[in-house]
């Protein structure tokens, strides 16, 4: 099951960062991640749209959830459905 939703999920991503051609930024490293994305964050968001992970989920849902501007809705299914829901219906 979790392939699936895995699957679907990068599927509407894809088609999310195809339609909207976003500027990308990434922070690598060891020390000080979260930190340094909160301040580009916070830095951009006066002249940009922004989206930062609400968590640190940098795994192949967590990236994915970002860019479609959701947040995990971890083992409700019934939720997992709604989100899917409101990825498609945004992507029309």
């Amino acid at each position: 099951m979790q392939k699936i939703v895995v699957a679907q999920l990068q599927k509407l991503a894809r088609r999310t960062l195809a339609a909207a051609r976003p500027i990308i930024v990434g922070v690598t490293g060891s020390v000080g991640k979260t930190t340094t994305r909160q301040a580009i964050a916070i830095a951009l968001e006066g002249s940009f749209s922004v989206r930062s992970p609400e968590k640190n989920y940098n795994n192949e849902l967590g990236v994915p959830l970002t860019i479609l501007g959701e947040v995990s809705p971890g083992k409700n299914v019934w939720e997992w459905l709604k989100l899917f829901w409101r990825a498609r219906q945004a992507g029309r």
